[in-house]
């Protein structure tokens, strides 16, 4: 894996945008969503299964999450 830059392309931009419209909707980002789901928090659960979600459809469609 390389720790140098990289290029902006399109699957980054996209990638950021979806993140952050995910963290604008729900209010919450990866870590405190799993913190929060081990609180017990209903939100949380629906956060990290639609976060899960779309892991797994990024995955299909994108292949490795590694270069």
């Amino acid at each position: 894996p390389s720790a140098g830059p990289q290029k902006i392309d399109r699957r980054l931009v996209l990638g950021a945008l979806l993140f952050g419209v995910g963290w604008g909707a729900s209010g919450m980002c990866p870590g405190p969503g799993l913190a929060n789901l081990g609180a017990g928090r209903i939100e949380a659960l629906a956060f990290v299964a639609t976060m899960v979600i779309g892991m797994v459809i990024a995955r299909r469609v994108f292949g490795t999450d590694r270069d």
